[in-house]
């Protein structure tokens, strides 16, 4: 597309047009050996289309196009009007052209007066290369409004439109406060506090309208307010200026109501006290019940405590071990011995030991030990203490003689008990499926040993 003939000061001859849009040539390119020129653009798309020149129909390329410097040269120096202008040109072709055709000379200038630019227009005139330069600073442009309504307004105007623009910042004669002015109506009529407005009740004062809620709650004489009676029932609501009148007339009404409104309080109040007073007897009796509760639990930490003292102090322990894969122990030979008995004494604790061997007469026998856990270089009586094996026909007991004392190795018998003795016809006499029961009476010495009930039996 060119630029629109109307643009131009003087009308432009008919070679400066592209005879494909029919406006003044915009970037000339000169497509064919006759000299055809079009805008570039114009030419570009119909070469999209079909290869022929558009006047003589000669074949021609995108390569062929070649730039028209001098009509460019030419028609950038033909005199324009700003876009913003009272275009001068009329539609009946008076105005003679810039060129001549036959002479192909410039025309004379027109007269001054016919450049004389319309008031509502832009003034400016010059060359056609200028006119970008021109419309940067051009006040006849259209600009949208710094201020955002919308409105578009010549750049020569914005200060003028700035002090009409609804969005302007304005601020309110009441109360100083800054809005867009579109804003202000609605702030005065019915936000602004200080805006002085009439008592709603009529009662002829202004106040600033941040001042009506405290007027009317208190000073307004016409304002409705409760009855003093409210709370006993009275639904009357008199203007403030004839509450005492009301209170007057109303006397025998209001004590009538006191009176009924007492007597539910005093209804109410009962109810609650025999609520409380059966709350109260159940929480007696649970008391009760909680003193019959801690003084049993009481008698029974003491009597914990006496059987705790006695069992500390008592001189005899009964130890059970059990156990489990006695033929195995048997055929291996092996030593097994028990855990760390629940028995501790200065120089630690004790457990016992079975040991299985052959004798010179090739006799299995199973031996039994009472042995301290450490060596403490100290000797303590066990006299009267016991080791029995739990056998299904009877029991195998031997017992440590009274001037007997344990030391660190320990004290037992080698041949407590037969191998052989353990057996029957058909199996073995133990207490329970290949397990043997050993149980341990043991008296000791108050002065060294006592019983610790957190150790592992």
């Amino acid at each position: 597309m060119g630029f629109d003939p109307q643009l131009f000061a003087v009308k432009p001859c008919s070679e400066f047009l592209c005879t494909v849009c029919s406006e003044v040539l915009d970037k000339p390119m000169c497509v064919c050996q006759e000299g055809h020129t079009f805008c570039k653009a114009c030419i570009s798309r119909w070469l999209e289309k079909q290869q022929t020149c558009p006047t003589c129909r000669c074949a021609i390329s995108q390569a062929s196009l070649r730039p028209s410097r001098i009509v460019e040269t030419l028609i950038g120096a033909l005199d324009v009007c700003c876009h913003h202008s009272a275009k001068p040109n009329d539609d009946d072709g008076a105005h003679s052209s810039v060129c001549d055709s036959t002479s192909g000379q410039a025309c004379a200038e027109e007269p001054a007066a016919k450049r004389q630019r319309m008031d509502n227009g832009c003034s400016w005139m010059g060359a056609l290369r200028d006119l970008d330069g021109h419309l940067q600073s051009c006040g006849f442009v259209p600009d949208p409004c710094p201020l955002g309504c919308g409105a578009s307004v010549q750049r020569r105007k914005l200060e003028e439109h700035s002090m009409c623009c609804p969005k302007r910042r304005v601020e309110c004669e009441h109360c100083h406060e800054g809005m867009p002015y579109e804003s202000l109506e609605e702030h005065v009529a019915q936000l602004c506090p200080m805006y002085l407005v009439p008592c709603t009740q009529k009662c002829g004062q202004t106040m600033p309208r941040k001042q009506l809620s405290a007027h009317l709650s208190a000073d307004c004489p016409l304002q409705p307010v409760d009855c003093l009676f409210m709370a006993q029932g009275c639904t009357v609501r008199p203007r403030r200026q004839s509450l005492l009148q009301h209170l007057s007339n109303s006397a025998v009404e209001h004590s009538m109501l006191s009176a009924e409104r007492l007597q539910e309080l005093m209804t109410d109040m009962m109810g609650r006290i025999d609520a409380l007073s059966k709350r109260n007897a159940e929480l007696e009796e649970s008391m009760t019940e909680l003193r019959k509760s801690h003084k049993h639990l009481r008698n029974s930490h003491k009597e914990l405590e006496r059987l705790l003292t006695e069992s500390a102090r008592s001189d005899t322990f009964n130890v059970t071990w059990r156990i489990t894969g006695v033929k195995g122990l048997v055929d291996a030979k092996q030593c097994i011995y028990s855990e760390t008995l629940p028995i501790a004494s200065a120089c630690g604790g004790m457990y016992l030991t079975l040991s299985f061997q052959t004798d010179e007469d090739n006799i299995e026998w199973i031996g039994c030990y009472l042995s301290h856990t450490a060596d403490c270089g100290k000797t303590h009586k066990i006299a009267g203490s016991s080791i029995s094996f739990v056998l299904q026909s009877g029991n195998i007991t031997e017992t440590f003689d009274d001037g007997t004392k344990i030391s660190g190795p320990g004290e037992g018998w080698s041949d407590f008990c037969k191998v052989a003795w353990l057996l029957e016809d058909d199996g073995w006499r133990l207490s329970g499926d290949d397990e043997l029961q050993v149980e341990l009476k043991l008296r000791l010495d108050d002065r060294h040993y006592h019983v610790n009930t957190y150790l592992p039996i």
